[in-house]
């Protein structure tokens, strides 16, 4: 949110994260290297980038699995 971007993220029952976001490419820059990373408690063991068109979000949300 604080990039100002639109889109969803869930926990997925494999424990794996999954996000859709669009905004300006800088953000998505921005989030992109932040997920490399995650949070101080996350083990990031590995992130997949996948260019798809652009879909039209009114916000961002937390989805539940």
């Amino acid at each position: 949110m604080r990039l100002s971007l639109t889109g969803w993220v869930r926990n997925t029952p494999e424990g794996q994260v999954e996000l859709t976001a669009t905004g300006p490419e800088a953000a998505l820059q921005q989030l992109i290297a932040w997920c490399r990373h995650g949070p101080p408690i996350a083990r990031v063991a590995g992130l997949t980038e996948e260019r798809v068109a652009e879909e039209s979000f009114g916000g961002f949300e937390i989805r539940r699995g």
